[in-house]
């Protein structure tokens, strides 16, 4: 059945030809024959050119629309997040955990450790101070003598050479300035080695 709207894809009943965007007649004689009681869609130029321009137009405005649409989801892509002043972030938390048994067996402690709302990492200086998300470092004491050291990434905490018997390690949450934001102690009980070894004769 022939199209009533849009001239230029018809397709008609037999002897009629198909035609398609492009194919439209240059001259009366080329044009094909039209049922009269349809009238005669190719009588004015302006009526066969005008769905076009509509058809373009429609296209033209989808086209614009699923470009910005792409660029906007690539921009939100990329696009860092949102970031909260330090006012508003929550308190920043230290975890500490139990020294690992198996190496504690053998005179090795090893602290694991987690954060919240704080980022371990070796950046100084009062700058830092107001970077958000946190950032910082942990101040790590044993049995609280003189010789605190930093510990600048979310490694485990290793100390070796402690003598037999009861410590304390003191882990410190510190910002960039050397502030103290948390704190915990862990309690290890190093073995004497030399009691554990079985005698060799």
């Amino acid at each position: 059945m022939a199209s009533d709207t849009f001239p230029y894809n018809i397709t008609t009943t037999v002897g009629w030809r198909v035609m398609k965007c492009g194919d439209y007649p240059q001259t009366a004689r080329d044009r094909p024959a039209w049922p009269a009681h349809r009238g005669n869609p190719f009588a004015k130029k302006d009526h066969v050119m005008r769905p076009n321009l509509k058809c373009l137009s429609a296209a033209a405005i989808a086209a614009t629309f699923c470009v910005s649409a792409s660029a906007q989801t690539a921009q939100d892509a990329v696009r860092p997040p949102a970031i909260l002043p330090l006012s508003g972030e929550p308190a920043p938390r230290l975890i500490a955990y139990p020294a690992l048994a198996e190496p504690l067996a053998r005179g090795v402690v090893i602290v694991q450790f987690r954060t919240e709302n704080f980022r371990v990492m070796p950046v100084f200086g009062k700058p830092a101070v107001d970077i958000s998300p946190r950032i910082g470092h942990l101040h790590v004491t044993v049995d609280d003598v003189r010789g605190t050291w930093a510990h600048t990434s979310e490694d485990p905490i290793i100390v070796v050479g402690l003598t037999p018997g009861p410590h304390k390690l003191r882990l410190e949450l510190a910002d960039p300035s050397h502030k103290i934001l948390a704190t915990e102690v862990v309690a290890v009980t190093v073995p004497d080695l030399r009691v554990s070894k079985p005698h060799e004769h």
